[in-house]
């Protein structure tokens, strides 16, 4: 009997260890299995169909709650989701309780997710009431759909919740990228079409424009060539709207170094040195034609400095520009040998100036290419004619001095003379006659 009682007050006590320890293993199991509680509730819902579900359960061994979040993804966006601020209000008293972070599995578009169980939320103050807020940051991976405050869609892939790999980025305002990210930066070939409708489709490296690529701009003209930090750096060719084009070296979206350019008419061109989009150095301006050829130095992009100018019927000019106009002493070589030596404006003698040919010597005052003003001419055979000269003939008084050592004095009128004349012969004496036909220089 006494053995009876002992079992008794044995199995009594083991039964009171039992329901103990059923008290305290059953919270580890529920937390670490499936949730069974109240249905879910609605808590936050964002404009791309996230949802943010909630329901709790009461925590009666510290007055609280144990709740579980749901993520309902209707949203086209995939990948990892992080819970984040997580707010809620308590039964009794205040402030709200905060919970910590929780981290959810991967979650697809049209699909759901479950964060861990936060345990004895609201302690001691009887427990949740409602989900003041939340935050999530969806760190999307694979191909999904992103969109911004501002209107703009991200349609493409993502990696850790960046966009990466191809991908379409379109706004309201026209504005649309397609092509290449790497780690949320334009990276690798794209297509980039402007608010403004400019387009560029060419390489980008972190978000900028560098490599080679292509612009078109809105009046027509296209650029191809290389880029730098988001402008036209390097060699490139752009046609302009107007029909010109350039080759060549380009500086912070400027014509810099050793370029080309050819006029939209197509009639001249320009080999030479460029500066900030100027011609700035040694250059060659040429019509096609062959007409006109200048290669000299250009300041500001105007010629200036000396230089040689080649003209279509073989002459030949040396001399100086100042401010893209010829101005000042040269020589005006021709092809059949003449040579004009003196003041020069616009490639024509203008000033006081020599011409020297088979014919004889012009040494007089120029004006415009014109001889205008007093002349002195010296023949081959040593005669001399000194007079004046309008519009590139005789006018006025002029004097024939001849070999003999006499001399003729007759009025000219076009290069002819006019009647009478006056032959003054050696020794003072004065004869006058008719004058002979006019003797051409």
């Amino acid at each position: 009997m006494f053995a009876n009682r002992m079992g008794a007050r044995a199995m009594r006590r083991a039964c009171i260890v039992a329901a103990a320890m059923s008290l305290v293993v059953a919270p580890l199991m529920l937390a670490a299995g499936a949730w069974q509680g109240p249905e879910w509730q609605p808590g936050v819902t964002w404009s791309d169909g996230r949802q943010i579900e909630w329901r709790a359960t009461p925590a009666r061994g510290c007055d609280g709650s144990n709740v579980e979040l749901r993520l309902v993804n209707r949203s086209q966006s995939s990948g990892e989701a992080a819970l984040e601020d997580i707010t809620f209000q308590c039964k009794r008293g205040s402030p709200p309780f905060i919970a910590p972070e929780r981290t959810m599995s991967q979650v697809a578009p049209g699909g759901t997710a479950t964060a861990p169980v936060i345990n004895c939320a609201c302690p001691e103050r009887g427990g949740v009431i409602s989900l003041i807020s939340i935050g999530i940051d969806m760190k999307r991976n694979g191909a999904g759909v992103e969109t911004l405050s501002n209107g703009c869609t991200y349609t493409g892939n993502f990696l850790n919740g960046q966009r990466h790999g191809q991908g379409v980025y379109a706004c309201p305002n026209g504005y649309v990228y397609e092509g290449g990210y790497q780690m949320g930066q334009l990276n690798g070939r794209g297509a980039e079409t402007l608010e403004s409708g400019e387009r560029y489709e060419g390489d980008f490296v972190m978000g900028i424009r560098s490599g080679v690529g292509r612009m078109t701009f809105t009046d027509g003209s296209v650029y191809e060539g290389g880029y730098l930090n988001g402008r036209r750096n390097g060699e490139g060719t752009q046609r302009f709207a107007d029909g010109s084009r350039y080759i060549g070296g380009w500086k912070d979206d400027r014509r810099d170094g050793q370029g080309v350019y050819t006029s939209g008419d197509g009639k001249w061109t320009f080999d030479g040195a460029w500066v900030n989009d100027k011609r700035q150095g040694q250059g060659k301006m040429a019509e096609v034609s062959g007409e006109y050829v200048y290669i000299g130095p250009y300041v500001n992009d105007q010629r200036h400095g000396p230089a040689v100018v080649q003209f279509g019927d073989g002459s030949v000019f040396r001399g100086p520009f100042v401010n893209d106009v010829q101005k000042g002493p040269g020589e005006l070589t021709f092809k059949d040998g003449r040579k004009i030596t003196g003041e020069f404006l616009d490639h024509m003698p203008n000033g006081q100036a020599v011409e020297q040919s088979n014919a004889g010597t012009l040494n007089g005052v120029w004006s415009n290419g014109m001889l205008n003003g007093k002349v002195l001419v010296t023949y081959p055979n040593g005669t001399r004619f000194e007079g004046m000269y309008a519009s590139n003939k005789r006018n006025g008084i002029g004097t024939d001095f001849l070999s003999d050592g006499s001399r003729e004095e007759c009025n000219w009128v076009n290069d002819v003379r006019q009647s009478p004349c006056v032959r003054i012969t050696p020794d003072g004496k004065r004869i006058e006659y008719k004058a002979p036909p006019a003797r051409r220089n």
